[in-house]
């Protein structure tokens, strides 16, 4: 939408803007926030170091509390935007080296999916992101238009996970590095399947809930002796910078300021997938 692009003119020449991604992102517990993800920020070159950018920022602050928006995220260093209020958040990823069970997942058949498909993968990403904090919520359009296509022509490679022709998960990623899941049945078994697909190596998944820390202990080799593998990292991993913007209606009265929103979103498990780049 027109609005969602905020411009700056001086002497009647349009000379700076940034623009607001609209989204409405999942919360654990059963609420949805509205984040204003900043990006496309842009001054003309004859025009820099005049702070013109800060000025724009500030006049979106003012829209997006009018609007009704809770929080605000960009991603971009913090010397540059934490005068504006945005201040680094981060949270945990989780890398595995383990043995899978050799008993689990054998039985479980992978597949790229087709266009088709479109209705299982929002299925499946619905069920599984309702339940955490920080996904976008996503529809139709949105997987057609922003994810499906891809960057700069190369479309990336759902691959469904099914037993017994009945799909159970879905992953995005390869060499170890994930960068997207799903299940929403036998999560033990389909962690055991993808530490068995990069067998021998680490495998780092995007997230580090609670959920998938049972599924790894479930799913991995108890050793004995001498016999232990790497084992489990939770790395600290940027995601972003982020400001509170408002109250909205009222749907989270835990939350005041800045400092308080980052750590109601680290206290709840906060979760970002790479394919919602902005």
């Amino acid at each position: 939408q027109p609005e969602l692009t905020r411009v700056l003119f001086l002497d009647g020449r349009m000379v700076a803007s940034v623009t607001i991604y609209d989204r409405w992102v999942y919360v654990a517990d059963g609420r949805r926030a509205r984040v204003g993800s900043i990006g496309s920020v842009c001054t003309h070159p004859d025009f820099r170091r005049r702070g013109l950018v800060k000025q724009v920022l500030e006049e979106a602050i003012v829209w997006m509390q009018a609007q009704g928006f809770h929080w605000s995220s960009l991603f971009g260093r913090e010397a540059v935007y934490n005068g504006s209020g945005w201040t680094l958040l981060s949270s945990f990823t989780c890398t595995a080296d383990l043995l899978p069970r050799p008993e689990l997942g054998q039985s479980l058949t992978a597949r790229p999916a087709r266009p088709d498909d479109l209705a299982l993968l929002m299925a499946l990403y619905d069920q599984f992101n309702a339940h955490l904090t920080g996904p976008v919520v996503r529809n139709a359009d949105y997987w057609r238009r922003c994810l499906l296509p891809g960057r700069w022509g190369h479309p990336p490679v759902y691959h469904l996970l099914e037993a017994d022709g009945t799909p159970l998960a879905y992953f995005l990623g390869d060499d170890g590095n994930l960068r997207e899941l799903a299940w929403v049945a036998r999560g033990a078994e389909v962690i055991a399947w993808l530490l068995r697909r990069w067998a021998g190596q680490p495998v780092h998944f995007p997230l580090a809930t609670a959920d998938l820390i049972r599924c790894l202990r479930q799913a991995s080799v108890v050793h004995r002796g001498d016999e232990c593998r790497g084992g489990l990292s939770l790395p600290e991993t940027y995601k972003g910078l982020w400001r509170y913007i408002g109250p909205g209606r009222g749907e989270f009265p835990e939350i005041a300021d800045t400092d308080s929103m980052k750590r109601f979103l680290r206290d709840n498990e906060y979760t970002y997938w790479g394919a919602d780049s902005y």
